[in-house]
């Protein structure tokens, strides 16, 4: 199944995707990709009246320009869509504009106001969010947690 038929070159990244739930239990898909501007933001997919309905959530005047071969560092790291009773968030490990818990208006898909930010850390040393291991491929774990999918 086709979510977003984004174009070639158009900023999706293999393993940059989350699968998370919104307060109705609706299934919503986090991943990032370009912008028309071609900066990179944080998309939200989420399946309703039987169709994919796609949101750009940031507004983010940055560009991750990643290519060539090898390993990639990544710049932006993503958690799933996660809703507590009637808030929906989305935890975000930016290069440019940090770490934290973003809070997602639940009709229209976008971040709302600043994130409540992590702690300030060495991204080289640390987790850059609880719950995540630094360097590998993150899966949701359940609603509210985030956990390697390599162990």
């Amino acid at each position: 199944m086709v979510v977003d038929p984004a174009p070639v070159r158009g900023g999706l990244l293999n393993g940059t995707q989350a699968v998370g739930f919104d307060a109705a239990g609706a299934l919503v898909i986090s991943y990032l990709r370009y912008d028309a501007a071609g900066n990179t933001q944080l998309y939200l997919a989420r399946w309703e009246a039987g169709k994919w309905a796609i949101r750009q959530a940031s507004d983010w005047t940055y560009r991750w320009d990643f290519h060539g071969a090898g390993s990639l560092v990544n710049e932006i790291h993503i958690g799933p869509p996660t809703a507590v009773g009637s808030k929906l968030s989305v935890a975000v490990d930016h290069t440019i504009y940090g770490s934290g818990i973003w809070t997602v208006d639940p009709v229209t898909l976008r971040l709302k106001g600043k994130p409540v930010a992590t702690a300030s850390r060495d991204r080289a040393k640390e987790d850059p969010l609880p719950g995540w291991q630094s360097g590998q491929h993150r899966i949701a774990a359940g609603p509210a947690r985030m956990a390697s999918s390599t162990g």
